[in-house]
């Protein structure tokens, strides 16, 4: 089966057999799909993205575009581990540039 979100490539890993390819948004690693990338282990393969990493870079750079910048408002659903981890981590990464973040939606 391909799945492109992390939700249902978990819903399958956990109720079923069937072999899952993923393309997700979120650190398969971190989200518990997979063990590890040198040896994911089960039926799960496929593609994730880096994006809670790149929290920092992205505030780096509205830092550097807007330098007045003081408060940003920003989208998340604490259901979804990819958004949780990219929410956690531009927070982090916000007290440290001097930003402080407006969660909107479920925290």
């Amino acid at each position: 089966m391909i799945t492109n979100a992390y939700a249902a490539a978990r819903v399958i890993k956990d109720r079923s057999n069937v072999p899952v390819v993923a393309i997700t948004g979120a650190d398969p690693v971190a989200t518990g799909l997979i063990d590890s990338l040198a040896h994911p282990g089960g039926r799960i393969t496929g593609i994730g993205e880096v994006a809670a990493e790149l929290s920092a870079k992205r505030l780096e750079v509205l830092k550097d575009t807007f330098p007045g910048l003081r408060k940003i408002a920003m989208l998340w659903n604490a259901d979804d581990l990819g958004m949780t981890g990219r929410y956690k981590n531009a927070e982090a990464a916000a007290r440290t540039l001097g930003f402080e973040i407006q969660p909107l939606g479920s925290a």
